[in-house]
């Protein structure tokens, strides 16, 4: 029997042969998503599928033993994170992000078939993200350990306490790595952690620490008396620019001829997520300027900004097409 003979068959989505699309073709011993035929337990083909760490009932879609890497958001006795169509497993195990040590996080859907086991730093190396979806190198998480909330792996925040820091009065030179306002190295921020866990879901790190940078300075750059005619969009532009200019740090920002460098408009979470800090503080400020008489009877102006109540978790949004387009925030848009 030709290995070849085994694409005439027909199945359904977990594995079960289709009646009047299939032949006995017990001289080949592979089947459904190249798993080890296991015909003798049944007495019949394509019900029974074997593989180094699973026996599998192609009627039922379950495994017959504990997985051994459980997926958390699933049944122990799942079988290709119920999603055939996507996923070949054949070995029967998990795609799964792990920290150094092993210990499961969380899982991304790649799209590719092939199963996958990756720390979490060489994610990291690989710029994957999964928290902004029109960025680059975006991949759905698709579930996370129950424990995601507690290890110690990863420091633990509510978007209330990120946007009280991000609120916080501060110099612009603050914001610069190693200072007061870096939140990824603060040690009121993330402190250096790689992963950091806010309401649930884990971030990278860095790309948070834009989000206090961004509401810093889209309020300072609001109450400079050369922004008091313009609008919040041009303002807030002003400040992505700043951002992508000076993200990587200082010398980054500046050329070898010591002006400013053009802002980089490359495609990355980090310049989203200073999107979302300018997003979120549009919503949350906005500029008053007042005309008054100072003691000579000169008139003048005066500029302030009166604050509404916008819910912290809108810093968990990832950034609409329309948003994007309207910070300006990467040249796609």
């Amino acid at each position: 029997m030709e290995p070849r003979d085994a694409v005439l068959q027909g199945y359904e989505p977990f594995g079960s042969l289709l009646p009047g699309r299939n032949y006995n073709s017990t001289g080949y011993s592979r089947g459904f998503n190249g798993q080890l035929k296991d015909n003798e337990v049944y007495g019949s083909e394509g019900t029974s599928y074997t593989a180094e760490f699973w026996q599998y009932d192609s009627r039922t879609g379950r495994r017959w033993n504990l997985d051994p890497k459980p997926n958390p958001a699933l049944s122990s006795y799942a079988t290709f994170a119920l999603n055939p169509i996507w996923i070949n497993d054949i070995k029967g195990d998990t795609i799964r992000v792990t920290t150094g040590e092993g210990l499961y996080l969380f899982s991304l859907d790649d799209g590719l078939c092939e199963v996958q086991v990756c720390t979490a730093a060489d994610v990291y190396k690989n710029g994957t993200q999964w928290f902004e979806p029109l960025a680059d190198n975006y991949m759905p998480i698709s579930q996370m350990s129950p424990d995601i909330t507690c290890m110690k792996e990863l420091k633990h925040f509510t978007w209330s306490q990120v946007a009280a820091f991000a609120e916080t009065n501060r110099a612009p030179i603050s914001h610069a790595g190693g200072l007061g306002g870096d939140w990824k190295s603060a040690s009121d921020g993330a402190d250096g952690y790689l992963l950091s866990e806010i309401d649930g879901m884990p971030y990278w790190s860095d790309a948070v620490g834009q989000i206090p940078f961004a509401v810093n300075m889209f309020k300072k750059f609001m109450l400079n008396p050369g922004n008091w005619d313009k609008s919040e969009t041009d303002v807030g532009r002003q400040v992505v620019d700043a951002g992508q200019t000076f993200q990587h740090g200082f010398w980054s920002g500046v050329s070898t001829t010591m002006g400013l460098s053009d802002p980089d408009r490359s495609n990355t979470y980090d310049n989203y997520f200073i999107g979302r800090g300018v997003q979120y503080a549009s919503d949350r400020f906005s500029l008053r300027v007042e005309e008054y008489l100072n003691r000579e009877g000169r008139s003048g102006k005066k500029a302030s900004l009166l604050g509404s109540k916008v819910p912290a978790g809108n810093l968990g949004k990832p950034l609409s097409g329309s948003q994007a387009d309207r910070w300006n925030v990467s040249d796609d848009h």
